[in-house]
C-alpha cells in the first residue's frame, strides 16, 4: 500500500484478530491492534482525510472498522446485519465499496453516515472488487465472483 499524500509505503497484515502496519521505508512498526477473537479482518486500505491517516478494514461478521492511525483508536464502526465482507476498496473520499459474500452483492457505503447508498446484486457469491480505469468508460469497478466470472461496472 502506498500513501501518495506523504510518500510512505505500508505493509498491512490483517490476520484473524490482529492488525499490523509496518512502514517499509523506515523499517518500523507503524501500528498494531488486537481485537476480540470473533473478529476476522479480510481486507483493508489506508486513506487520508483532513491531514490524518485512517485504516479501513472489512470483517467476516458484517463490521467495517475505521481506525484513526494518528490517535491509535477506533474512529468509526459500520455494521450491516448478516453480511460477510470479503474485500473492501476506497472509491473516493466519500464512499467505500465492499464485496458481501453472504448477500451476493457489492455495497457502496457512505463513510460519514455509514449507510448503504447503492447495492449491486449479483447471481453468485462476490469475493473481490477492484477499482480500475477503463480507456473508454473511465473509473470503473471490476467484480469477481466465486463462479470465476468477472464483470465490469461503470459507476
Amino acid at each position: 500500500m502506498v500513501n501518495k499524500t506523504n510518500n510512505k509505503y505500508y505493509l498491512i497484515e490483517l490476520a484473524f484478530n490482529n492488525i499490523i502496519i509496518n512502514n517499509l521505508l523506515e523499517n518500523e512498526l507503524y501500528y498494531q491492534s488486537r481485537q476480540g477473537p470473533e473478529i476476522f479482518q479480510n481486507s483493508g486500505f489506508i486513506f487520508n482525510k483532513e491531514n490524518n491517516e485512517y485504516l479501513c478494514c472489512s470483517s467476516t461478521n458484517g463490521y467495517i472498522n475505521i481506525w484513526d492511525l494518528y490517535n491509535k483508536n477506533l474512529f468509526k464502526v459500520i455494521y450491516i446485519k448478516r453480511s460477510f465482507f470479503m474485500h473492501i476498496i476506497n472509491w473516493n473520499n466519500k464512499n467505500i465499496i465492499v464485496a458481501d459474500l453472504n448477500k451476493n452483492s457489492v455495497k457502496i457505503i457512505d463513510i460519514e453516515s455509514g449507510q448503504v447508498i447503492s447495492n449491486i446484486k449479483e447471481n453468485n457469491e462476490v469475493v473481490c472488487v477492484k477499482k480500475v480505469y477503463h480507456p473508454i468508460y473511465g473509473e470503473s469497478l471490476l467484480i469477481a465472483a466465486r463462479d470465476n466470472t468477472i464483470k465490469l461496472w461503470i459507476i
